[in-house]
C-alpha cells in the first residue's frame, strides 16, 4: 500500500486534553484554558491550528481519548509551497525541485 507524502510531513501538534472536568490545549510545551467542554476546547485548537495552517505551517489537533490515545480531530491541508522541501528530503533528488520560495 503506498502512502501520502503527507503522512510524513512534520506537524504542528495542538492536543485537546481532559484534566478532570475541564479540557486545556498543549501546544509547544505550553498549556491553554481550562475550558469547559471539548467543544470549546476544540473549537480553540482548530480556529489556532487553522491560522498557522494560513501561514503554510502544516498543523493538526490531536484529541487525547480516555485510554491515552490520541487521535487525529482535524488537519490543515498542505500547500505546494509546504511540500516543495518535504518532498525534496524524501526524494532526496534535487533535479526535479527548484529551490523553494522565500
Amino acid at each position: 500500500m503506498r502512502q501520502s507524502l503527507d503522512e510524513y510531513v512534520p506537524r504542528l501538534r495542538y492536543l485537546v486534553v481532559r484534566n478532570q472536568n475541564e479540557w486545556v490545549i498543549q501546544f509547544d510545551g505550553e498549556e491553554f484554558g481550562p475550558y469547559k467542554s471539548r467543544r470549546e476546547a476544540m473549537l480553540f485548537a482548530i480556529d489556532a491550528a487553522h491560522k498557522l495552517g494560513q501561514q503554510d505551517e502544516p498543523t493538526e489537533v490531536l484529541l487525547m481519548g480516555d485510554a491515552g490515545e490520541a487521535k487525529s480531530a482535524w488537519t490543515a491541508p498542505l500547500s505546494a509551497v509546504t511540500l516543495i522541501p518535504k518532498a525534496r528530503f524524501l526524494r532526496n533528488d534535487h533535479r526535479h525541485f527548484s529551490e523553494p520560495p522565500k
